[in-house]
């Protein structure tokens, strides 16, 4: 008997001792709206890994954090996106950092750094079969270790 009676999805959440702070603390819970487009966006999963630091040129308070949404190989990861200038596909959650942090560019490059470098959480804690998803909940209950 292969099938699994119970999901790994729900053991690897259930055991993910992780500690740390949650990612709400530094984020606002509701999803900021953002430039999309399918065909002329300069931002997707294929490049967001590239978008990792704030460029001094720019307002750090234009800069919010972007996550993608869905996809096998690109679930979880994250980038620093102008919310201004950039242009993005449909795959991302864009979060913008609570008031306290905003101004804060050193912490919002650390929480990117962080995020990426656990992305395999995303893609352990999603239900789904095929194509992997996760929900905004899974992201604002992301926990990080600031040290």
């Amino acid at each position: 008997m292969d099938d699994e009676l119970i999901p790994r999805s729900y053991l690897y959440k259930k055991n993910d001792k992780t500690s740390g702070e949650l990612l709400s603390k530094f984020l606002k819970e509701k999803v900021v709206r953002y430039k999309r487009s399918y065909e002329k966006n300069n931002v997707s999963a294929a490049n967001i890994l590239e978008k990792t630091k704030i460029d001094e040129k720019n307002e750090t308070q234009d800069y919010k954090l972007a996550v993608a949404r869905v996809g096998n190989g690109s679930v979880g990861k994250a980038g620093l996106i102008n919310i201004k200038k950039d242009i993005l596909n449909d795959m991302f959650y864009v979060f913008d950092f609570r008031d306290r942090f905003n101004d804060d560019a050193l912490l919002k490059e650390k929480l990117c750094e962080l995020i990426n470098k656990r992305r395999g959480h995303f893609c352990n804690i999603t239900f789904r079969v095929g194509s992997k998803s996760i929900k905004k909940s899974d992201v604002l209950g992301f926990r990080v270790e600031m040290n």
